[in-house]
């Protein structure tokens, strides 16, 4: 019990046993002190060495030779007493620092299809509502079997999603295609927009205090989240705002 107690403080199992020993012998020499701990003369040099610096014991030269003796063990509670108020000088400003990064977003850039299907399976989780600008019919060119996947998830994981995107036949198409039984089931909303007046090239999506925009061309595949909770939720408002705006209708 006393060992591990030493061992929280901060000592090392060879620094227990050696300073144990100091505190059992009353002092000693290097020679005694390791013969009582039981473990090498060279390595109870360096071992006492260590604990001085700790100012857990001190040492005094007798005869041109030295001789250990254990600080009264009350040293050990100043020394934690110490620390205390050393880290309560520090707080403010650390905590000033950590507010600091709580407001800096954290931005994550994915390449290559592998790296980007993840972010859909992150959406899913989400603990918030989906929302998103999209075009389904470049998206499913290069995610069709993740698509397929988001849709049954949504149901799966009982999670509401609403998207904005082009109405054309290839998205109205697509939708009844991988989405037709989470539309059913309200877990998904579809509002169509004219595609001259808002031809979206990409998705942008947003969820709990991320934005993810990922890329639809096979030649600059690229998803990037950004992690900014007042970012997003100013982007989410402009989403509303185009959301009630939006003068077409709801797919089915």
């Amino acid at each position: 019990m006393l060992h591990d107690d030493l061992h929280e403080l901060g000592l090392a199992d060879e620094e227990i046993k050696v300073y144990l020993s100091v505190l059992e012998l009353g002092g000693g020499f290097v020679s005694s002190i390791a013969r009582k701990a039981g473990v090498h003369r060279v390595t109870c040099y360096n071992t006492l060495g260590n604990l001085e610096k700790k100012s857990v014991i001190r040492s005094t030269m007798q005869k041109n030779v030295r001789f250990y003796s254990a600080e009264p063990p009350q040293v050990l509670l100043n020394q934690i007493e110490e620390k205390y108020h050393r880290a309560q000088k520090l707080l403010p400003e650390l905590e000033a620092l950590y507010r600091a990064a709580a407001f800096t977003p954290r931005i994550q850039f994915f390449e290559d299809r592998k790296n980007i299907i993840p972010l859909f399976e992150q959406m899913t989780q989400a603990g918030s509502e989906i929302l998103g600008y999209t075009n389904l019919a470049p998206l499913s060119k290069i995610f069709g079997d993740t698509l397929n996947q988001f849709g049954e998830k949504l149901i799966v994981q009982k999670r509401k999603c609403r998207l904005l995107c082009p109405y054309d036949v290839a998205n109205t198409e697509l939708v009844e295609k991988y989405f037709s039984l989470a539309v059913n089931r309200n877990h998904l909303e579809v509002l169509c927009v004219n595609p001259e007046q808002f031809p979206f090239k990409n998705g942008v999506f947003f969820y709990d205090d991320k934005m993810a925009i990922i890329s639809y061309d096979k030649d600059e595949l690229l998803g990037v989240i950004i992690q900014s909770s007042v970012n997003t939720q100013t982007q989410k408002a402009m989403f509303d705002l185009a959301w009630l705006g939006a003068t077409s209708f709801i797919v089915r």
